[in-house]
């Protein structure tokens, strides 16, 4: 057994690797009523639909064609990541009273885009690693994309960055 699938069954917290045929959305995070179909990991195109129960909501799905292929790998295991985790109590407590340990459908999917618009940035700089990037590529990415949104926008753009 190996050492993360052996911290997942002791720690709630930490999930064990998916496998190419894992749901995309673990069953503890789907509402009893959702009947919605849930994709599997190793698919192309996941839906979003397992965490969404309003039905004034749109179903949306993540297309992961739109993520470049060197990076696809290590921006989709992230996404699985947010999608079924949680953030530890002990970490919200320093975050505030708006923390959540987790965000709606929705929001993750956006936070996906703006995942996948990073990787295709590092892609054009033939930068296939997300661990490659340096300091000085995050500011220059940072900078690029800040400046061309709202303050507020630019905020949650923060945001989303930090949690990858």
């Amino acid at each position: 057994m190996t050492t993360v699938a052996t911290a997942a069954n002791t720690d709630s917290y930490v999930l064990a690797m998916p496998a190419a045929a894992s749901s995309v959305v673990l069953p503890q995070w789907i509402s009893p009523g959702n009947t919605h179909p849930n994709s599997r990991y190793q698919e192309a195109i996941w839906s979003m639909a397992p965490l969404i129960d309003n039905p004034g909501t749109g179903l949306v799905k993540l297309h992961w064609k739109n993520c470049p292929e060197p990076l696809r790998d290590q921006v989709k295991l992230a996404a699985w990541t947010m999608i079924n985790g949680q953030l530890r109590p002990t970490y919200l407590q320093t975050r505030g009273v708006q923390a959540r340990s987790r965000s709606g459908g929705t929001d993750m999917l956006a936070t996906c885009h703006e995942w996948m618009r990073l990787a295709r940035w590092l892609h054009e700089r033939q930068i296939t690693s997300l661990a490659a990037c340096t300091e000085t590529q995050w500011r220059a990415y940072a900078s690029e994309r800040l400046g061309q949104v709202s303050r507020d926008t630019a905020a949650i753009i923060c945001v989303r960055l930090v949690n990858l």
